[in-house]
């Protein structure tokens, strides 16, 4: 980064890098990709060991975590997916038993959970039972990732104590994300090629957003018209 570059100027010259690429990458080869990084997510206690987990459903242009997702239901776990709350302009968490019959299209196309299923309370989510498998677009070995510029995951995750596991094609974990006070930092990154513990910084206090996502005294799910179901596909992400 040039003496002139912001820390925004930085992220969006890397955002356009990686999307350039991105758009590149075949889909069956993001699927092999993700395949990979799906074992290695499974052979961590930290994923394997947790009662809770907090997932998400990928965009075309991301790896998916399905496998992780049934392989934790099918041993009896807690599995949340993000579904956005429109009002609040804030994903909520929200927990599903069956992908196929329990997430639908929702808001930007992707999948998340059926309107009627009931949020997470937001406390339950800082708890450290929860572990976080986290998307991005770039990730650096100091636990720094970048979004796609909405601050929606770091406003998911302040004030997480659980494992907080970024996922990424090994391409995208890069030499340094350019890092701003609000950013949260992960706890591991894993790649199809290897997997990255971050060493924490001392005295390095976790920040916190300045506006959390309102917490609901009565959850009531929202209005979600256009929501039709939508199959899981066995490997790949959706298109």
């Amino acid at each position: 980064m040039s003496a002139q570059d912001t820390p925004a100027t930085a992220k969006a010259a890397l955002r356009a890098w990686v999307r350039e690429r991105l758009a590149g990458l075949a889909r069956q080869a993001l699927a092999a990709i993700g395949h990979c990084a799906s074992h290695r997510l499974l052979a961590l206690a930290a994923v394997r060991e947790a009662p809770v987990l907090a997932a998400y459903a990928a965009m075309a242009d991301e790896i998916s975590v399905d496998e992780v997702v049934e392989a934790k239901l099918r041993e009896g776990g807690k599995v949340l997916m993000p579904r956005f709350d429109a009002a609040a302009r804030c994903y909520r968490m929200v927990a599903i038993a069956n992908p196929e019959t329990d997430l639908v299209r929702g808001h930007y196309g992707i999948r998340e959970p059926r309107p009627e299923l009931p949020p997470e309370d937001p406390a339950r989510l800082r708890e450290t039972d929860t572990a976080w498998l986290v998307p991005g677009l770039a990730f650096d070995a100091q636990g720094h990732r970048l979004g796609r510029g909405g601050g929606y995951y770091d406003r998911l995750l302040a004030g997480v104590a659980g494992p907080r596991i970024g996922v990424a094609q090994d391409w995208q974990i890069v030499p340094a994300v350019p890092a701003e006070a609000h950013d949260i930092r992960l706890t591991m990154v894993v790649s199809e090629e290897r997997v990255l513990h971050v060493l924490p910084v001392p005295g390095a206090p976790q920040p916190r957003k300045e506006n959390p996502c309102p917490i609901l005294s009565n959850p009531s799910p929202p209005a979600s018209a256009s929501a039709s179901p939508v199959p899981l596909p066995s490997a790949a992400p959706k298109s």
